[in-house]
C-alpha cells in the first residue's frame, strides 16, 4: 500500500514541458519558480504547473486611408508581434485575458 503511495505521488509530480513552452511551478499561491527548458520533469506534486507558450504572436491590423497635411492620401497599417519574456507576471499579475479580431491577438488586463 506505501508503495502504491509513493508512486502515485510521484506519478502525479511528473510534468513534460514541450518546446516552445515553459511551465510556471506555483504553491500556495506563491511563486517557486519557471521550468524553461525541454523535457520530462519531475517537481512537488502540490505544486500548480501552468504552462506558457513562448512562441511569438503576431498582429496585423487593417489598413486604414487617412490625408497627410496637404490632402494627400496615404495608406497605413500595424504589424505587432508580441513574444512572452517575463512568465512569472504573466501566470501571477494577469486577470483577464482578452482575445480580440478572431484570435489573433491578444491583449492582457490587469
Amino acid at each position: 500500500m506505501f508503495v502504491l503511495a509513493v508512486f502515485l505521488l510521484t506519478a502525479i509530480g511528473i510534468t513534460v514541458v514541450n518546446p516552445n513552452e515553459s511551465s510556471v511551478l506555483v504553491l500556495f499561491v506563491a511563486y517557486k519558480g519557471t521550468i524553461k527548458s525541454n523535457g520530462f520533469f519531475r517537481v512537488n506534486p502540490f505544486f500548480v504547473r501552468k504552462k506558457i507558450s513562448l512562441r511569438a504572436r503576431n498582429f496585423e491590423s487593417d489598413t486604414i486611408k487617412v490625408n497627410d497635411k496637404t490632402g494627400n492620401p496615404i495608406k497605413i497599417s500595424c504589424v505587432l508581434v508580441c513574444k512572452v519574456e517575463e512568465k512569472r507576471f504573466i501566470t501571477l499579475h494577469i486577470n483577464k485575458v482578452n482575445n480580440t479580431a478572431g484570435g489573433n491577438s491578444c491583449c492582457f488586463c490587469s
